[in-house]
């Protein structure tokens, strides 16, 4: 009985990974006594030619791109993916449950006398001709394939979708850009100019991180960049304004008030925004020669100071894989180490008196504090180009601190203002962060904790 039930499994996995392989590799699957009009694979088409009342627009791949394009205007575009393959996918196979055979007097009782829209792909035309009036959800069609002309009733949104304009098959994102696609930005806008590269974390190397090149070396807020990306494919064209323009200087595109260029595995893209428009600006990107226009969020969006795309985080620190801290603050220095999840000065015998316990205890919670408080250490501004160590009141510092032997923070105060910096060691390098008043006030009960009340 056993035996019988896995034979019933395995015969049941190999039909289903029959059927996979059939619909993924073949395309699906007739109906039962149905007849076969057309069957196409989207991988191997290269284009489709489509007409409608005269109007004529071709889709034509173009490498791993489909470009939409007007033969007559000599007008190339790239096409909206989407659209494509939604197309595509309804010419994988096209089906009727019978057929008539093509005569003339048909054709004039199903609207194919003088059809008004038709579509080309491979050696296979369709027209389209009326609806019946018995069923709006399917059009007549005069199919010719495989040396053969017959008409049938095929779905209307094939026919809808060949009466489309050429701007509904145009593709109008501002620019297409992945994040796995983007290695290396570069923006150029009145608030900034600066280059972002992506860098490779984590064990597996997998996880990305982006890193300020220019005009400083400093961490990049990453959600910040991706956010950038991600907007840039959705934020799409409101009008086209020129698809073959005499001269950029018109729309101030040669000398564009934005850009921003992505280095790809590709080559470079990029995408430039010019002339302020009333309701936004106009744009081109490097996949077409089209001016078109975008609206005003997305010249805000590119025009934001360095410091909106920075890290804003002083120091980066996992509090949980924490193994020793050096803390000097008030003329004084400690170095607690974990045991046993518990930090304990290091040196120091916890004693077994109540009192002694709680000492300890008050201890362990003091410098866990000071960790998270700056585990959540968020500046406020930046000094790139720092002046001496005093002017920032790193002399004297307000809390000198070592992590694990190699992270050293500082935090000093000067003019009532509070500021930090990072380094390895004793080497300080890089920008001083700027930091807000509370972030000292969140470390002053556990330092009076640990080095007692300042006078």
């Amino acid at each position: 009985m056993k035996s019988l039930r896995s034979t019933l499994i395995l015969l049941v996995v190999v039909a289903a990974l029959g059927g996979y392989i059939w619909f993924n590799e073949r395309g699906p699957i007739a109906e039962s006594g149905a007849t076969v009009l057309l069957r196409s694979d989207p991988n191997t088409v290269e284009r489709v030619a489509m007409q409608w009342h005269g109007a004529s627009v071709e889709l034509r791949k173009n490498g791993s791109r489909w470009m939409a394009e007007q033969p007559k205007k000599a007008i190339s575009v790239p096409a909206d993916a989407d659209a494509v393959k939604t197309l595509l996918n309804d010419l994988q196979l096209l089906q009727t449950a019978s057929v008539l055979p093509d005569e003339a007097a048909k054709r004039k009782n199903f609207g194919l006398e003088k059809p008004g829209s038709s579509l080309g792909i491979g050696g296979a035309k369709i027209e389209f001709g009326a609806s019946p009036s018995f069923d709006s959800t399917k059009v007549y069609a005069r199919i010719t394939n495989d040396g053969k002309t017959q008409i049938a009733l095929l779905p209307s949104s094939l026919g809808t979708a060949v009466a489309k304009s050429f701007n509904d098959w145009r593709d109008k994102a501002a620019l297409r850009v992945t994040l796995d696609e983007a290695q290396k930005i570069t923006i150029k806008a009145p608030a900034i100019s600066a280059t972002f590269e992506k860098t490779k974390s984590g064990e597996d190397g997998k996880s990305s991180e982006w890193k300020i090149t220019s005009p400083v070396a400093a961490e990049a807020d990453s959600s910040t960049i991706e956010g950038l990306i991600g907007q840039l494919p959705i934020t799409k064209a409101t009008r086209f304004l020129d698809d073959k323009p005499q001269s950029l200087a018109k729309w101030q595109l040669d000398k564009p008030q934005a850009q921003v260029e992505f280095s790809t595995p590709d080559g470079p893209r990029s995408l430039s925004l010019g002339k302020s428009l009333a309701a936004g600006h106009a744009a081109k990107n490097s996949l077409s020669a089209a001016v078109f226009e975008v609206p005003n969020s997305l010249f805000g969006l590119l025009n934001r100071p360095l410091r909106d795309w920075r890290a804003k985080t002083v120091v980066k620190l996992d509090v949980d894989n924490v193994a020793e801290v050096e803390i000097a603050a008030r003329g004084g220095k400690k170095r607690f180490a974990k045991t046993d999840e518990k930090w304990r000065e290091a040196g120091a015998k916890v004693g077994t008196t109540a009192k002694e316990q709680e000492a300890a205890d008050a201890a362990h919670r003091a410098v866990m504090d000071i960790l998270l408080v700056l585990q959540a250490l968020s500046a406020t501004g930046f000094v790139d180009k720092p002046a001496a160590p005093a002017n920032y009141g790193f002399d004297k510092p307000l809390l000198d601190l070592v992590i694990d032997g190699t992270t050293h923070l500082q935090i000093g105060t000067s003019g009532g203002k509070f500021y930090a910096r990072t380094g390895s060691g004793a080497n300080f390098a890089g920008s001083v962060f700027v930091l807000p008043k509370s972030a000292f006030d969140a470390l002053k009960s556990p330092l009076d904790t640990l080095f007692g009340v300042k006078k």
